[in-house]
């Protein structure tokens, strides 16, 4: 061994020694790239940087590629073709550029590190001093493509499948079906995707979509698009088919005019039809009379409700799948409304609720409005009227309006009475004599009160109405708006007067009034004179006694004594002499022989 291989020898212990100390990181920070995924004809970035303490003039950075086993070291800087490597000193690191990318650039990249600064290289611990990363290639879907023509031919009702199939892409493609335009919903149904090795290029993959669906005729003439889409390229690809459906025809009968008026001599027919294939001859019958026409329409003249009342007319097609399509139609007449229930009038307390019904028979079928009499407005529709609760503003009228062809009508009225608890009026106090005669009366609205009872009651008595009895008369009247109840009595006597109750009752409840039946006012003035006259004769005749018993003060003891004075009251003075009383308070006396007369004087 010469001194120079010896010298190597020792150099790589040493460096084994020393390294050994150092981890991966280290030595080899990075290696990666950067964008570890890209797209055919793209450019990929990898970079290869070494730790500070590497030095490279006794040691060699070494990178190897994936095809062809090649190495590249910055010694013999020469690396593959399509490949540029620079270095970058500030970050001690060298930067591969792999050009224009194609599938076999994929794979592992390495960066080792190695001793050495000839054509020799000598790798260190190769296990534990690389690193590297994958460079993955990818292909965008090619376009996919529907197997079968574009117009694709189906029967409504039976199973098909349509197969998508994208040729080639990298990775594999995603297939999703969509049902109208492009960006239309995906299909409820779920396609079965496989993914095979495309035989031409096995690194790229074939993806094929089977979509199994029973088409009906919603789905004629309908799009169906295959869309297809991978990373490579997040544009999706479409392919699409339109789907001709055939189908059994449909076909529907239509008259105009739709119901023949007594005036309408002409009748026109149309049959309307959906089919694929498309109809081309129609069959009409009346009844089971086929008629000659053999177009979609039929036109019928002279019609009339005596020779054409309630006949079939009858529409027959086919195309050729499935059974023949057939629809009719009956030439109705148009029928006056005629009442088959008419609402009924009714007493309703108020608070209640109450319903008015209402139903007529007409070709066509009748329509119903309810209306208040007098009024224009449509207060409701229908066989049925409510109204809850009832007021008192809810007493009238209902008319019920029977309608047909907007043409001719019917009406039915009731009348609808709310009532509440009766509130009676009266003159609460009536005057008559004894052997005259008096007439009680007793009211009750008619607008808000229905009684169902009406009487007088006196003492014991009930007077109904309609009642002749001895000398009582009872009758029932509307005055002013109101029920008035009478009671007329003849011939009074002294029981017959005193007080009388008016009692009205109906559902609501019931309510009294009382009259009284009095003597006339004149009658208890005479008396009441009288009265006072006989109190004023007695109190004067109370007061002259007093008079006279007060006036004698003194009396004479006998013939031809003196004359004596009787003090009286000074209001209160009587000169017997002159006879009048002095009210002025002055000396007059009493004589009393003037009011004894002369014989008094002289008989001692």
């Amino acid at each position: 061994m010469d001194l120079e291989a010896l010298l190597l020898v020792i150099l790589l212990l040493l460096h084994q020694a020393l390294c050994s100390r150092f981890n991966l990181e280290q030595v080899i920070p990075r290696a990666s790239f950067e964008r570890a995924s890209v797209r055919k004809g793209e450019d990929a970035l990898f970079v290869c940087q070494y730790g500070p303490m590497i030095n490279f003039n006794r040691s060699q950075a070494i990178i190897s590629f994936p095809h062809g086993g090649k190495y590249f070291s910055h010694i013999t800087p020469a690396p593959p073709p399509g490949i540029n490597i620079t270095f970058d000193a500030r970050r001690n690191a060298f930067v591969v550029r792999v050009l224009a990318v194609e599938l076999e650039d994929a794979g592992k990249y390495s960066c080792y590190y190695a001793l050495g600064g000839d054509d020799k290289v000598t790798l260190i611990d190769s296990e534990t001093r690389e690193r590297s990363d994958t460079l993955t290639v990818m292909v965008p879907t090619s376009p996919p493509k529907i197997d079968g023509p574009y117009l694709h031919p189906v029967r409504a009702g039976q199973q098909v499948n349509l197969t998508c199939t994208v040729l080639t892409s990298l990775p594999g493609a995603s297939v999703t079906w969509l049902d109208g335009a492009g960006d239309g919903h995906q299909l409820r149904q779920r396609p079965v995707t496989t993914h095979t090795p495309y035989p031409k290029a096995p690194e790229l993959i074939t993806s094929t979509s089977v979509l199994t669906l029973t088409p009906s005729r919603e789905h004629d003439r309908k799009e169906i698009f295959c869309r297809a889409i991978n990373d490579a390229d997040l544009t999706p690809k479409n392919a699409s088919v339109v789907l001709d459906v055939r189908y059994e025809p449909t076909v529907r009968v239509s008259m105009w005019p739709s119901l023949v008026d007594s005036e309408v001599s002409k009748v026109t027919l149309t049959c309307s039809w959906d089919a694929n294939p498309a109809l081309r001859s129609f069959r009409w019958f009346i009844d089971d009379t086929r008629l000659n026409e053999t177009s979609s329409k039929l036109e019928l003249h002279g019609v009339s409700k005596a020779t054409h009342k309630d006949k079939v007319v009858r529409c027959e097609a086919s195309n050729g799948i499935g059974d023949t399509a057939s629809d009719f139609t009956t030439l109705q007449f148009v029928e006056k409304p005629e009442f088959v229930e008419e609402p009924a009038g009714q007493s309703v307390v108020l608070g209640d609720a109450f319903e008015l019904h209402c139903a007529a028979k007409g070709v066509p079928e009748p329509r119903i409005e309810w209306k208040r009499q007098g009024y224009d407005k449509v207060i409701a529709t229908g066989r049925t009227l409510s109204v809850h609760p009832a007021r008192y503003t809810d007493t009238g009228v209902y008319v019920c309006r029977a309608i047909v062809h907007n043409t001719y009508t019917a009406e039915s009225a009731a009348r609808v009475d709310v009532f509440g608890r009766p509130s009676l009026l009266a003159e609460r106090t009536k005057y008559s004599r004894v052997g005259g005669m008096a007439t009680l009366q007793c009211s009750v609205s008619t607008r808000v009160t229905n009684p169902l009872r009406f009487f007088w009651t006196h003492h014991d008595q009930t007077f109904e109405e309609g009642q002749f009895l001895d000398k009582y008369l009872v009758e029932k009247k509307v005055l002013n708006e109101s029920w008035t109840l009478l009671l007329t009595i003849l011939d009074l006597k002294e029981e017959n007067f005193g007080d009388y109750n008016c009692t009205a009752y109906n559902m609501a409840g019931d309510s009294t009034v009382t009259v009284a039946l009095m003597q006339p006012q004149e009658e208890q003035a005479e008396f009441s004179l009288m009265m006072l006259g006989l109190c004023v004769a007695g109190a004067l005749l109370l007061v002259t006694t007093t008079i006279l018993a007060s006036a004698v003060c003194y009396c004479k003891a006998g013939k031809g004594e003196t004359e004596q004075k009787c003090d009286m009251p000074p209001s209160y003075r009587v000169d017997m002499s002159s006879g009048h009383t002095n009210m002025s308070g002055g000396q007059d006396y009493v004589d009393m022989e003037g009011m004894m007369g002369g014989g008094g004087g002289g008989g001692g």
